[in-house]
């Protein structure tokens, strides 16, 4: 829409937003509409005051950010955080109070979530030692932060433990405990701003995450070096686990520790490596063992400890479709480990590809009743819909997955490449241009799965994906918004 292009390039001037997906440009123009319909201008007079009000720009990015997140999001890197990072932070930092900034906070999920977790790590008084800062952009969202009122939605990510320890249920929603309320402070943000206020102090960790995408390259890079100059000479920067590898502009330097990466600022944080142990002189016999007469020998031996399965070989089998050999692992591992969720999730998978399709979908379906955003269930479900001929059904269940992990390429084109064979041509081309967005900005980008070999290589769905969005252009409009 040609004349949409001089209000984003004031959006993207401002606050970096880039609009460049027919969702988001349907998005932009309902809310011009609104606001000059509500404001009683015209598009140049509207676009004038753009310029001229921040308040009038400010409540119109409002209306366009898309605020996707709920608590304890990506808990891995939370957990890294709070048990190994913070000691060392603590132990550099001295007596000062350690500051964490949540850059692209949304309705306040992650900055409490941190909260919550140094609160179960070091209690009240150490959550008083530490300063968390939350900023967006978008004034609604801050509001809603400040409130700390939630719907069900929020808690997917936590335990029914930890949300009845933290939160009050009241006729409107879960209100979070005021001692977990007080500890983040909330402020307006724009990463586009220069500089970013530092007047309390630099910062020991930002978290940037799942944001980053609705960047370009330039802005992005910007971003980073604005970080760096609001840090403390030793601090880290963590982003999404699938945004990480194509954040990486030499800025910072990146590490892994535990699986999972962030980056750092300056040399003092890094992981002590234990000094390497000489071994013991080679002998010819072993040395006796000294006599210990004292020592109380137990009647019996203690029962062995229960063995855990190689799940990371069972996954591998799948991924090389080795199935008869990893049906065989599973029977043995399901007679044990009747619980747990991977395997489970494998032995549904290798019904479906047995074109077991009622026995698979009961075993899927049982799965999302105990986990209803799981992704590989919620996309594997799909895929029994779909196999089955039921569209309508696969549909559904690829846009929960979406609406559930946005930042899940796979999900995105699950539901483009459905809704097209559906006959929806204009709702697929929004999600499979979510889906190439994703993925030209970084092939490496985590689909989202972590157990069944749903994801083709990101190069070829990438491929398809152009091709299936060069094919959608000359298919007529059916007039539809996507609510399969």
């Amino acid at each position: 829409m040609t004349e949409l292009e001089p209000f984003k390039k004031r959006i993207y001037d401002y606050s970096g937003l880039v609009l460049d997906d027919s969702l988001a440009e349907q998005r932009l123009h309902k809310c011009l509409q609104q606001a000059q319909q509500q404001l009683g201008l015209d598009a140049a007079q509207y676009l004038a005051r753009l310029h001229n009000s921040q308040t009038v720009l400010d409540a119109l990015i409002s209306q366009l950010t898309v605020n996707e997140t709920y608590f304890f999001r990506e808990p891995g890197q939370i957990t890294l955080l709070v048990n190994s990072l913070l000691p060392r932070l603590r132990a550099l930092a001295g007596q000062r109070p350690l500051r964490i900034l949540s850059a692209g906070c949304s309705s306040g999920e992650e900055p409490y979530s941190l909260a919550m977790a140094i609160f179960e790590a070091f209690g009240e008084q150490g959550l008083q030692n530490i300063q968390i800062d939350a900023g967006d952009v978008d004034l609604d969202v801050l509001a809603k932060a400040r409130h700390a009122l939630y719907s069900s939605f929020s808690f997917r990510g936590v335990s029914e433990a930890l949300r009845q320890t933290y939160f009050t249920e009241t006729a409107q929603g879960f209100q979070l405990d005021p001692r977990i309320r007080k500890a983040v402070h909330f402020f307006m943000l724009n990463l586009m701003a220069d500089p970013y206020p530092s007047d309390q102090g630099l910062y020991d960790v930002i978290f940037f995450r799942n944001v980053s995408i609705y960047f370009d390259l330039e802005t992005r890079q910007n971003i980073q070096r604005r970080f760096a100059r609001i840090m403390q000479p030793d601090a880290l920067l963590f982003l999404g686990t699938a945004e990480t590898l194509g954040n990486d502009f030499n800025i910072f330097d990146l590490h892994e520790e535990q699986g999972l990466y962030y980056f750092l600022k300056g040399s003092q944080l890094q992981p002590h490596k234990p000094a390497p142990v000489d071994p013991p002189p080679l002998t010819t016999k072993p040395a006796a063992r000294p006599a210990t007469p004292s020592m109380p020998v137990p009647a019996t031996p203690p029962p062995p400890a229960r063995s855990q399965p190689d799940l990371q070989q069972l996954k591998q089998l799948l991924h090389q479709e080795r199935h008869p050999e990893a049906q065989s692992k599973l029977d043995l591992v399901l007679h044990s480990h009747p619980e747990l969720i991977p395997v489970r999730l494998m032995q549904a998978w290798l019904g479906l590809n047995a074109r077991q399709f009622e026995q698979a979908a009961m075993r899927l379906d049982s799965l999302l009743a105990e986990d209803s955003w799981n992704l590989d269930a919620l996309l594997a479900r799909g895929l029994c819909c779909k196999w089955q001929g039921d569209l309508n059904g696969a549909c559904r269940l690829f846009k929960t997955a979406c609406y559930a992990h946005a930042e899940s390429w796979l999900a995105q084109y699950f539901y483009g490449d459905t809704l097209r064979q559906h006959a929806q041509p204009r709702a697929a081309r929004a999600p499979l241009q979510i889906a190439r967005r994703i993925l030209s900005t970084n092939l490496q980008a985590d689909s989202g799965c972590h157990w069944l070999p749903l994801a083709p290589p990101a190069g070829d769905a990438l491929f398809l994906i152009e091709r299936q969005l060069l094919a959608l252009k000359s298919m007529p409009s059916d007039g539809t918004r996507g609510d399969s």
